[in-house]
């Protein structure tokens, strides 16, 4: 898929779940491919190092089972349903007079690879998690080629709905690093974790 197609279909706005989504821009059929989970693939033990880096450096992670992570932030919507546009910056909105959380993001292909899309990836880092998405991640490789992250329609999306994706973050046992799911589902798990 080219980023001229993913642009035809997808857009990033202002979400009710959390800070910024990836929204539909026409409908999108089940079992379609929405677009790929794009970034830089890395040995698990080089994610590992960054993610700490990331850490000390104060950005936050939401890490994903089968894992992606978020840090958007642009400055004016400019799209054609009233949202930003396509190109997204890693500049930090301070424009309310509050300051942004930057964010790392890290998808996990394998136990030994993950592509980590923090400084160079696609639009796609910004779904939003939901307990009942209407995504789900395929990865796919043909050959002997890199695997490749691909989210593909779980339903029918109407044009303007949220794009989301159900995280699959490992379970938590400790309250103290539950991370709240503010999805609002009618199935909803109250935690990501």
């Amino acid at each position: 898929m080219d980023q001229i197609t993913e642009k035809q279909r997808v857009c990033f706005g202002k979400s009710g779940i959390h800070g910024w989504g990836l929204f539909a821009r026409r409908d999108i059929h089940e079992g379609e491919m929405v677009l790929e989970y794009r970034g830089e693939q890395v040995r698990r033990s080089v994610a590992d190092l960054r993610e700490a880096q990331y850490r000390q450096e104060g950005k936050d992670c939401y890490r994903l089972g089968t894992g992606l992570t978020a840090w958007p932030y642009p400055t004016q919507p400019t799209g054609p349903l009233g949202w930003p546009d396509w190109d997204i910056t890693t500049q930090e909105d301070n424009h309310n007079g509050t300051e942004a959380v930057p964010f790392y993001h890290l998808f996990k292909i394998s136990e030994d690879v993950v592509i980590d899309a923090t400084n160079k990836g696609n639009i796609a880092r910004l779904i939003n998690h939901s307990c009942m998405p209407n995504c789900y991640a395929r990865i796919m490789s043909v050959g002997d080629e890199e695997s490749r992250i691909v989210l593909i329609a779980r339903t029918n999306v109407s044009a303007g709905e949220e794009l989301t994706y159900d995280y699959l973050f490992d379970p938590d046992e400790r309250d103290d690093l539950k991370v709240p799911c503010l999805c609002g589902a009618p199935n909803c798990r109250k935690f990501m974790n």
